[in-house]
């Protein structure tokens, strides 16, 4: 069986939806261009913009650490938020260890996504 996500059908889908994204911010400009695409994308799909919480970590190494205490924190006995989304750059070649960098903090954070049951979390590297 193959699925297909419908945007026509669901433009609606995250109407009531709690997001937080959370952004590498060592490469600055390449953050703000990958934020301005996630904002696009979850106002296609009809998240309230109040409902988006936007938060910076210094770089991706820092990413997971920051999105594992934003899974935790609760609202009246239920998760703040509904999905977490990740940002973040990785450059080839800046510093000799780009590749413990890139895959330690995806690791993690993929950690986190099998280990939950309430969130989505999308990895953009």
């Amino acid at each position: 069986m193959e699925f297909k996500f419908d945007r026509d059908a669901n433009q609606d889908f995250l109407v009531n939806a709690k997001v937080a994204i959370i952004v590498g911010y060592f490469y600055q400009d390449i953050g703000d261009k990958l934020l301005a695409a996630a904002h696009e994308t979850l106002v296609k799909y009809g998240i309230n913009k109040n409902n988006v919480n936007v938060f910076y970590a210094p770089g991706a190494f820092e990413i997971p650490l920051l999105a594992k205490r934003l899974a935790a924190q609760k609202s009246a006995g239920e998760n703040l938020y509904d999905g977490i989304v990740t940002l973040g750059a990785v450059i080839n070649g800046e510093n000799p260890h780009t590749l413990i960098l890139s895959v330690m903090s995806v690791l993690v954070v993929l950690l986190m996504y099998l280990t939950s049951t309430k969130f989505l979390l999308l990895l953009v590297y």
